[in-house]
């Protein structure tokens, strides 16, 4: 039988094995959490997201020292993003996209630590529940719109970069989530989703192109 965890007169946790795990006598930080739970699950993924979780764990050491996971609540974090928001890198404050995409990393930490339900079964009871900052609203950015001058020069370019075994010409583009790329003014490719390693686009375009 499903054991019922009564948090508050409104939150109800469901373990389907039971009994939630009983919280540690000596209270784990960020990184030994990490290393313990996370180390060999991100080892095995790629070097931008190992990049990442690094990252997030070298911030929160620097700005919230070795606060002990639970500990965490709704406030901490909150106070950890005001400090990201007032920290400036190379002389520039970070933009809310960026903490916006810590937070999605430091996310997986917190879910790990929060109690077992029927949507977070791997959850380790080391902290209670509660409820995660919304995301910062981020600026919208005007789409970079390409001539077909500007795109036969870059292939141009391409073309004289040696490619090892390989016979085709390619032109790299980045885009975030939501962000286009207009060609002539009239087709127009979008970033609708990006999921893992998925990327779904949208193309809108004349019926004659």
């Amino acid at each position: 039988m499903s054991a019922v965890i009564q948090l508050s007169p409104s939150i109800k946790l469901y373990s389907p094995q039971g009994d939630p795990p009983e919280k540690p006598s000596s209270p784990l930080t960020l990184r030994q959490l990490f290393e313990a739970h996370l180390a060999k699950e991100v080892a095995g993924r790629a070097v931008k997201t190992q990049q990442d979780y690094q990252t997030i764990l070298s911030d929160w050491e620097r700005l919230m020292g070795d606060l002990p996971v639970n500990e965490l609540s709704r406030s901490t974090m909150l106070e950890f993003r005001e400090l990201l928001q007032l920290e400036k890198v190379k002389g520039k404050f970070r933009s809310p996209a960026t903490i916006n995409k810590k937070f999605r990393v430091l996310g997986r930490f917190v879910r790990l630590c929060w109690p077992p339900d029927s949507h977070n079964p791997g959850g380790l009871n080391l902290c209670d529940y509660f409820l995660l900052p919304s995301r910062l609203p981020e600026e919208e950015t005007l789409p970079r719109i390409f001539s077909y001058e500007e795109i036969n020069s870059l292939y141009q370019a391409c073309e004289g970069q040696s490619w090892p075994r390989r016979n085709f010409k390619m032109l790299v583009l980045t885009r975030k989530k939501n962000e286009q790329i207009v060609i002539d003014g009239s087709i127009v490719v979008t970033i609708v989703n990006i999921r893992g390693d998925k990327v779904r686009i949208g193309i809108e375009a004349p019926k004659d192109v």
